[in-house]
């Protein structure tokens, strides 16, 4: 794409947001008192356990299209229609009814069973517009700051929150861009079109417009800078026709049960992006459980958009995830009970402000091992921290660096991790060198041999990793002697996870002109079969 085409998509981008999100305040007058705010919030949540109530959630997309979703919520029950509106084409609609504990999903007129946040939906994103359309009200608490007052009318007050550092780059390169174009073609100055989209990104470097109903204390309007959602036409009920929450006159395929029921060997987690085909980009896949034995797969229970798979616990009744915080942008640790679905947050305030990634567990199951990665510092580095299971704090271990794939070492000697490293580190452009390191306890790291995606086997003696000349697969022992090939090299394979019996390896076999095919091998062998066969990109798999 030229660097005017990016101008003028951005362009379209922030005509459409503002377009629909900004509005002339009648005056200023003094900004309106967040600690009543705060109260109006907690009395609005409070009432909204007890009465039944409706209102509408309208997400507006970059690409011009409109999710719309209409709610109506009782206190134990709750009914959500989602539709999606595309150029004037409106797509089938994604019902969902809540009650009893279970979700009952009616999705291109296939009608199923699932236990909360464990289905596996065809539309995809539907949790993060089901995440959107969800109240929510100011708190007390950093992550609620609301910016600069611009004023109030009809109720609602409007404040402009700070753009993000990534977003005010790319704002501030496309005025400076649209302006040199501009230049060029003196016509354009008198264009329209043109002028409102300077001074519509020159808005938006102010902020991002947050809309908030002074009686209710709910935010009406909310988003990031590329996704706003408006909630409007609530209202509470005195009571609601039965009929809007019946299930009983259809048939429902159950998938309801509950998964930690059975050989808990035979769970792997994976991420799913069912709309992927060939030649796409990757695009954003969301985290599941399979099992094997069975082919069934759901949704690991994240309470949130989006989550990629970490590790298994040590009963493997529970699992470790990165999950998308909606209200920051990054990926967050998240232990989350297979069983009970609870979700709890890991890593405190040392982990808060970045991404996470690629959890490993000790062999003792008290300790996660995680790759951090804040916004600052060198673009590459990450910090390794390990987080106490038991209190869910997190401390450093080591220094920065480009890191990935850890594994834990025997008796808690260490970690063994990949690591790249390049001739002058302050010149990217330089090719990195994969590295297979031993990282001690001490935080000290001691270079083994060069090679890539590293995995200790069960057995706790052996290395598998890709080598680094003809890209096979090898072995090694724990010091980097020892090298040795592995089955048939299996060059088609990548990403292996073993299984918590060490006789299998789930893979990623790669297949020119296909989709990757997840791919289970016994250990040593040449061939296996596929873990799922269901369309759509499969990848990450993590068995233990």
């Amino acid at each position: 794409m030229t660097r005017f085409a990016s101008l003028c998509l951005l362009s379209i981008v922030v005509a459409h947001l503002t377009a629909s999100s900004v509005f002339s305040a009648d005056g200023k007058g003094p900004p309106p008192d967040v600690a009543a705010l705060i109260r109006a919030g907690h009395q609005t949540a409070a009432r909204l356990e007890h009465q039944a109530a409706s209102w509408t959630a309208i997400t507006r997309l970059p690409n011009g299209a409109q999710i719309v979703e209409k709610i109506i919520s009782t206190p134990s029950m709750r009914r959500t229609v989602l539709t999606a509106q595309v150029k004037k084409q409106k797509l089938p609609e994604l019902q969902i009814i809540a009650r009893d504990n279970c979700w009952y999903v009616a999705e291109l007129g296939i009608r199923t069973k699932w236990r909360p946040y464990e289905t596996p939906f065809l539309m995809h994103a539907a949790y993060f517009f089901l995440l959107r359309g969800e109240p929510r009200f100011l708190t007390d608490g950093p992550q609620n700051r609301l910016g600069d007052y611009e004023g109030t009318k009809d109720g609602v007050a409007t404040f402009l929150t700070p753009v993000s550092g990534s977003m005010r780059k790319q704002l501030e390169f496309s005025v400076r861009g649209l302006e040199d174009v501009i230049r060029q073609k003196p016509a354009l100055a008198s264009d329209p079109d043109s002028i409102r989209a300077i001074e519509q990104m020159r808005r938006m470097l102010r902020g991002i417009a947050v809309r908030i109903d002074l009686a209710s204390g709910m935010y009406v309007q909310l988003g990031s800078a590329d996704r706003q959602t408006e909630i409007q036409d609530f209202k509470w009920l005195d009571h609601v026709a039965p009929d809007d929450f019946a299930t009983d006159q259809y048939e429902w395929e159950h998938h309801s049960d509950d998964p930690t029921q059975g050989p808990s060997d035979d769970l792997l987690m994976i991420s799913h992006n069912p709309t992927w085909q060939p030649g796409m980009k990757s695009g954003e896949s969301d985290g599941l459980l399979l099992n094997v034995r069975t082919g069934r797969y759901r949704r690991i229970p994240f309470h949130g958009i989006v989550s990629l798979p970490g590790c298994f616990s040590k009963d493997r009744r529970r699992v470790i995830v990165s999950g998308l915080d909606d209200s920051t942008g990054t990926l967050q640790m998240y232990e989350i009970d297979l069983k009970t679905g609870n979700n709890r947050p890991l890593g405190g305030d040392a982990l808060a402000g970045g991404n996470s990634l690629m959890p490993a567990l000790s062999l003792d199951g008290k300790t996660i091992a995680v790759i951090h990665k804040k916004p600052e510092g060198r673009p590459l580095d990450s910090q390794i921290y390990l987080i106490d299971l038991r209190s869910g704090d997190a401390k450093p271990l080591g220094k920065p660096a480009d890191v990935a794939f850890l594994s834990w070492l025997p008796d808690r000697q260490g970690l063994l991790l990949l690591k790249r490293e390049s001739a002058d580190p302050s010149n990217l452009s330089l090719r990195l060198t994969d590295t297979i390191a031993r990282l001690g306890m001490d935080g000290q790291t001691t270079r083994l041999l060069d090679g890539s995606m590293p995995v200790v086997l069960n057995d706790g003696k052996t290395v598998l990793f890709k080598g680094p000349s003809d890209r096979s697969w090898q072995t090694c022992d724990l010091d980097g002697k020892n090298v040795r090939p592995f089955a048939n090299g299996l060059t088609d394979y990548g990403f292996p996870s073993p299984a918590p019996d060490g006789k299998r390896i789930i893979w990623t076999h790669f297949i020119r002109g296909a989709a990757p095919v997840p791919t289970i091998l016994p250990i040593g062998e040449n061939s296996g079969k596929a873990a799922i066969k269901s369309p759509g990109l499969w990848s990450l798999p993590s068995w233990r």
